[in-house]
């Protein structure tokens, strides 16, 4: 491994990896300047340190280790790991602090200052590599930390009883800073130890990591060494001890160490260390000895990890047919900066090539790519369309598996064979849509390159059967370039395959469900409930109720206690949806569709449930009575709740207005109202009403209103009142047809008002032989607002009766409460018996309008 250090003041964040493509960096890479700047120590960063190729052993999956320093002034967090897609032969974006390709989780806990941390890389195929991103946050300044870097790994041939790269480095950092560098290495033998020397390092490094226990064959090492800075120019030398004896450490010189009885070591090519007080860019990439296959792009990433900017004037290739493409890499590359191209190959036969990445300052950068040529590449691939798990047994599935020639040139397959299938398995030829079918015999189907077929899989159980997989495969023949008769299998394909004994499923009750007919009157509605119930032999998964069509139909869900969000209704239970019809406006015959959703088993296909929801309607009048609008004339009331008190005078009222109001969207024809024993008999109806009740035809229309207004109390009555009156007063109903709904009769039974009429005096009368005495007594405080607190009080009738004045007819009150009497003279010739003397009062105070004031006061002659 040829490590060329370079250790200079960094105004950038450095993110390098070690890299087989870093060698040869040019003339620029030592950095000679006539005038050297001096350094200013500004910039921050976080370094991931860097790395040589990593081998890669075939059949095993290795892992290597890389350290991350924290070279700011502030302790870091990591935020975000991420590889761009176009590099590891990625469709999209990798990203995520672990994954198949990296393990950065060990990087999560906060990063002090000049404290490090070790991230793990595990190549995923033979050969190549990749560039990643490392977002830090400073937790003081939120100030972001991007690391960069590329990495590459590879087969590497053993030597010595290690495998290891032999590449060389270019380094740029600061001068007063310490570096990681981690060495990949495979252990060829078993080993009791293995250590790590160089003259660059005082001592021997302790920090190796292998993968599994101790030093076993096969175990994927990394050793981190630490270098300070200085100027060196030496080997790193790798040493593995056998059994209990220590192995002297290798001199340390340029020529390769000769194995040893009891231990092996393998050295690097020199190490170089130097500083400088220049700024120099540095480039590095991960396209040395990239493998090109015809026709395909191989994307290659250049960082430049130096402390200055690096202009970019070419990348040229010394091979005709292999070309560079879709370059980003035209302009200045600025410290810390990424670009990117693609390396394709147009070659049919073997070939090497150099590509050049040419620069001003740094000279020429020069890697070895190898070009495949476009020989026989067959290829096979099948794609399945399911599975067959959770099969019902005695019954049958089908699963399409397609067959596609996949080569990569153009190369034709024939006789194709298949994997010999016994029951309840059986391969039948495809017949839907295209028909392209497999000759399932194998003898005549023939695919050019990119051609397909399909062929059918059935699945026939006729039992329960528990999980398993049914691995199936394709041979193909082809013919090579000198005319041999090949074969080509496809990868298998596994489908997963299994019985139950039935499916889930789910029932509507009732079905369906017939909601009662409501008035489409705007008003009404109703409400019903539908029961749902699993009543198959497998819980219904990933269940959900589909209930869009529900509002279009004037329905809504008013309960549901079902399963939401995917989740199961088992074998046997139930869940029920509570749904509302109405209001509506015009008339309805509907049924909706309401369905439930769900897996015939876990792992199966969905299907679903039907239910009904009938619904109807019918255009309808719709009469609203408006609360009692109460007035009073000269008449004084009071209120309490629903309870009205007043003092009834000859011509004034206290008045109960009602208004009827058609709400409905039809016509209320031969519309009434209905007075009945609603009415207490001290009322009467208002010549102002405008609803009829005498059962002559009349209509409402849509929106139209009437009122009926009662006054209390009537004069007749009013003649022959002389105590406290009360009655209940209920509204009055009314009656009325449509032409949907025919005759519609409503009666009240609430609210009650109750109606208290209290007389405006009290007068009572006595008579002996020798005379009469007739006294008024006012005992009403809220006769004031009536009389005016002054009465005149008359006897009007008294002689046409027989009775004699004794003095004066009248007597004057005021002021409430008070009384007057009149006294009269009883002839002896009078009949003995009842008279009915009448009587009448007058205030001589306003308001006169609201008198006189009339009435009858009982005489009886002993």
């Amino acid at each position: 491994m040829k490590i060329k250090f370079i250790k200079r003041m960094s105004y950038s964040i450095l993110t390098i990896a070690i890299l087989s493509a870093c060698g040869n960096s040019g003339s620029g890479s030592n950095g000679s300047n006539n005038n050297p700047q001096p350094i200013v120590d500004t910039v921050e960063k976080v370094v991931i340190g860097q790395i040589s190729k990593m081998p890669v052993i075939a059949g095993s999956a290795s892992s290597y280790e890389v350290v991350i320093k924290n070279n700011s002034k502030e302790a870091v967090k990591l935020s975000s790991v991420s590889l761009p897609s176009h590099t590891y032969k990625m469709e999209k974006n990798i990203s995520g602090l672990k994954t198949d390709l990296y393990d950065f989780s060990a990087c999560s806990n906060t990063l002090l200052a000049n404290q490090t941390c070790v991230a793990k890389i595990t190549p995923a195929d033979q050969a190549g590599g990749f560039a990643l991103k490392a977002i830090f946050n400073g937790t003081s300044t939120g100030k972001s930390y991007t690391a960069n870097q590329v990495f590459n790994y590879g087969e590497i041939t053993e030597q010595s009883g290690f495998s290891l790269d032999n590449s060389t480095i270019t380094v740029e950092e600061k001068n007063n800073r310490s570096y990681y560098l981690s060495i990949p290495f495979v252990l060829d033998g078993n080993y009791s130890d293995v250590k790590v020397k160089s003259s660059i390092i005082p001592a021997e490094t302790p920090v190796i990591s292998c993968s599994g226990k101790g030093f076993a064959k096969g175990s994927s090492c990394t050793a981190h060494l630490l270098f300070n800075g200085g100027k060196y120019s030496n080997k790193i030398i790798l040493t593995g001890v056998y059994g209990d004896t220590t192995v002297r450490m290798a001199n340390l010189s340029s020529s390769k160490h000769s194995l040893k009885a009891d231990g092996n070591s393998t050295d690097s090519s020199p190490v170089f260390v130097n500083v400088d007080n220049n700024t120099v860019g540095n480039l590095v990439h991960n396209g040395s000895n990239a493998i090109l296959s015809y026709g395909v792009n191989y994307p290659v990433t250049i960082i430049n990890n130096g402390l200055a900017d690096v202009n970019i004037t070419s990348i040229t290739s010394n091979e005709s047919s292999i070309a560079v493409v879709d370059s980003t890499c035209g302009s200045t590359l600025v410290a810390g900066g990424t670009c990117t191209f693609n390396a394709n190959s147009s070659s049919k036969t073997n070939k090497t090539g150099q590509i050049t990445i040419n620069s001003s300052g740094l000279g020429s950068s020069v890697f070895n790519v190898i070009a495949m040529g476009s020989s026989n590449a067959p290829g096979l691939t099948l794609t399945n369309n399911g599975n067959f798990t959770y099969t019902v047994a005695g019954e049958s599935r089908d699963v399409v598996i397609n067959v596609k020639n996949s080569s990569t040139t153009d190369t034709k397959l024939t006789n194709l064979a298949f994997t010999t299938l016994s029951a309840p398995f059986s391969i039948l030829p495809y017949t839907g849509q295209g028909n392209n079918s497999c000759d399932v015999s194998g003898g005549t189907t023939e695919l050019s390159q990119g051609e397909s077929c399909n062929l059918v899989i059935k699945y026939s159980p006729t039992g329960v059967t528990s999980q398993n997989a049914l691995d199936f495969a394709v041979r193909g023949n082809y013919f090579e370039s000198d005319g041999v008769t090949n074969h080509t299998l496809s990868s298998k394909v596994s489908v997963n395959y299994s019985a139950i004994a039935s499916y889930a499923h789910v029932s509507f009750s009732p079905n369906p469900l017939t909601m009662t007919s409501i008035r489409a009157d705007g008003n009404k509605s109703t409400e019903s409930t539908i029961t749902l119930t699993n009543d198959g032999g497998t819980a219904a998964t990933n269940f959900s109720i589909d209930t869009s069509a529900l509002a279009a139909n004037h329905l809504t869900v008013m309960a549901n206690d079902c399963p939401t969000n995917g989740n199961t209704l088992n074998t046997g239970a139930q869940c029920t949806l509570r749904v509302k019809f109405g209001p509506v406006n015009t008339d309805v015959d509907n049924t909706t569709d309401i369905s439930a959703n769900y897996n015939l088993s876990p792992n199966d296909g969905t299907t679903s449930s039907r239910g009904e929801i009938k619904t109807f309607a019918r255009k309808a009048a719709l009469i609203q009575v408006s609360a009692p609008e109460v007035t009073a004339d000269n008449v004084g009331y009071t209120q309490t709740g629903n309870t009205y008190q007043f003092y009834p005078t000859p011509n004034q009222y206290l008045r109960f207005k009602f208004t009827y109001t058609n709400i409905g969207t039809e016509s209320a024809n031969s519309f009434n109202v209905t007075l009945g024993d609603s009415i207490p008999a001290f009322a009467e109806l208002d010549p102002s009403s405008t609803c009829k009740t005498d059962g002559t035809a009349s209509t409402l229309a849509a929106s139209e209103s009437c009122t009926l207004t009662l006054r209390f109390m009537n004069n007749q009555y009013l003649q022959v009142f002389g105590a406290d009156q009360t009655a209940d007063l209920t509204i009055p109903g009314y009656s009325y047809k449509d032409s949907n709904t025919g005759v519609n009769t409503f009666a009240f039974s609430t609210p009650k008002y109750n109606i208290q009429a209290k007389p405006w005096a009290t007068v009572s009368g006595s008579a002996l032989v020798s005379g009469v005495t007739a006294t008024v007594s006012l005992g009403y405080a809220n006769l004031a607002p009536i009389a005016g607190n002054y009465i005149s009080f008359s006897l009007t009738d008294y002689e046409q009766a027989g009775f004699i004045s004794n003095g004066s007819s009248s007597c004057t009150a005021t002021g409430v409460p008070t009384n007057c009497s009149i006294q009269l003279t009883v002839p002896s010739y009078l009949p003995k018996g009842d008279y009915y003397l009448k009587y009448s009062a007058t205030n001589s105070t306003p308001p006169a309008s609201n008198l006189p004031l009339t009435g009858v006061v009982k005489v009886t002659v002993n």
